[in-house]
């Protein structure tokens, strides 16, 4: 199956579905470059996403009382260079870590545990991640903040990524990946609805 023609995750009826199997991590911002994220029930941030002013490198950190930051990887990109990546002091090719088809960003493979993940995406950039040996089978899959309406209320709900219990020992690599994959979502998202702007400004105008 081609990845365009993913159905959409309901993460209300998944999360029902794998209930107390479930890590929850929530996201303070949609914004994958600077963000605070905690693991949802527990009081203390998990997790600092940060990035230099022009974007060009952006680090993850793991929080432990409530202070305290270890480094957990950190992705550079580059217009002349190829993307980088650096986990555990090694730094490689984005391209050898998350490997992707030649004129397309997904689907996204990485092999992480002795085990190959797949990522894929929907027809509304909803992400989600498989297993290659069960395709149909959602390990991880990130929801964008939202609002639902409740007994006539609007309750935010932020962005947030759920992970598996298959998937939770490779949580900073599921949690890694998806930072990488949303932000290029976003930035492929802004750049079409720029040249939509542009083409729309460029056509003539008619008079009635």
């Amino acid at each position: 199956m081609n990845y365009s023609q993913e159905t959409l995750v309901d993460p209300t009826l998944l999360a029902h579905q794998y209930q107390d199997d479930l890590t929850v991590l929530e996201f303070s911002s949609d914004n994958m470059t600077n963000t605070k994220i905690s693991v949802r029930g527990k009081r203390y941030l998990s997790y600092v996403v940060e990035s230099n002013r022009d974007n060009t490198r952006t680090s993850v950190y793991r929080v432990e009382y409530q202070s305290e930051r270890t480094l957990v990887a950190t992705i550079d990109r580059g217009n002349v260079f190829p993307d980088k990546i650096t986990l555990d002091g090694a730094t490689i090719r984005l391209s050898q870590w998350l490997r992707t088809p030649t004129l397309s960003e997904f689907p996204a493979k990485m092999h992480v545990g002795g085990v190959d993940y797949v990522w894929k995406k929907n027809l509304v950039d909803q992400l989600r991640m498989v297993a290659r040996d069960e395709p149909a089978t959602p390990l991880a899959w990130f929801c964008r903040s939202r609002y639902q309406t409740v007994d006539k209320h609007d309750v935010y709900h932020p962005a947030t990524l759920f992970i598996t219990k298959d998937a939770d020992e490779v949580r900073e690599s599921v949690l890694v990946a998806c930072v990488i994959l949303e932000h290029k979502i976003r930035l492929r998202a802004k750049a079409y609805g720029v040249t939509m702007v542009a083409d729309a400004m460029r056509r003539p105008s008619h008079s009635y």
